[in-house]
């Protein structure tokens, strides 16, 4: 396993382009690269880190280059200042894609949350083309003016300065009723994990605002993403309800797979996951690229 663990702290990101320029853009970008075999590129929601996959790897046969990484605001970054909106983090990605070097026909790519409206964004408006991307808990269109209240509300407390208040928002509407009675320590976890990840307000807010930036997903539009891209959802999601995100598959020919958890599927049900992962992406997939 090999890790690129940020070093220090410059103020933007370097560009890629010479070998030194890309290493320290990787390193600064905290990529993680592991194992051998077809890359499959994961990228994770907001307030979490490259740790967030750590569970459904667990459940995941050898034979594929593990890819993940921290987005800028995450982990320490260094790249937090060249990085402040939703389409910036979608620069981002396309830079890491770069400075990598993946054959894109031969990675597959999974996305959780906004990590999937990243993937959707690189697809639908970027033209970028993976072997198959799986969009996870991702919110569909027709909801736009609740998460509006909700990350208004979440930004209030924010300013306000009720941490307490926003933990508990953002708990209550991320994570299921039984894994909330599961893990009773889990709230107060959450509160001393931000204190100590974003002892800067205005960060935390900047990432509150993007999932905002991010353009309303649309069945017509994104047409491109037929016989390319499988979504997952939860049953009990609080923030991305399931019956939109159905009525999305539906219209747009998709194929959606559900899974009996909260929006934070990959702490709720990792295994689950890690099996709907390997059946859509094939077993040929977990073998060296061109096996398929």
């Amino acid at each position: 396993m090999a890790i690129l663990a940020p070093q220090g702290e410059p103020a933007s990101a370097p560009a890629v382009g010479s070998i030194a320029a890309t290493r320290r853009f990787l390193a600064a970008a905290g990529v993680q690269v592991q194992g051998q075999g077809r890359p499959l590129l994961l990228i994770n929601g907001l307030l979490h880190g490259r740790e967030l996959w750590d569970l459904m790897l667990r459940h995941l046969p050898p034979g594929r280059q593990i890819v993940r990484f921290d987005f800028p605001h995450q982990n320490g970054s260094a790249l937090a200042d060249a990085y402040g909106s939703f389409e910036r983090y979608c620069d981002f990605v396309e830079e890491l894609l770069e400075a990598l070097g993946l054959d894109l026909a031969a990675t597959d790519a999974i996305g959780f949350s906004i990590g999937g409206d990243v993937l959707r964004t690189l697809v639908v408006e970027r033209g970028v083309r993976f072997r198959h991307v799986i969009i996870a808990a991702s919110a569909p269109p027709g909801i736009e003016r609740f998460w509006r209240e909700f990350f208004a509300s979440a930004v209030e407390c924010l300013r306000r300065g009720h941490l307490d208040s926003l933990v508990r928002l953002i708990a209550f509407q991320f994570y299921s009723p039984l894994y909330i009675q599961r893990y009773p320590k889990l709230i107060h976890v959450m509160h001393l994990k931000y204190l100590q990840q974003f002892p800067n307000a205005r960060r935390l807010e900047e990432l509150l605002t993007m999932p905002l930036q991010r353009r309303r997903p649309d069945p017509v539009c994104d047409a491109v993403l037929r016989g390319k891209a499988t979504l997952i959802h939860s049953v009990y999601d609080q923030l991305v309800p399931i019956a939109p995100a159905r009525r999305y598959a539906h219209e747009l020919g998709l194929p959606v797979h559900e899974i009996e958890c909260g929006h934070s599927l990959l702490a709720e049900a990792p295994g689950a996951v890690a099996e709907h992962a390997i059946r859509i992406l094939g077993a040929s997939a977990w073998g060296p690229p061109g096996a398929d």
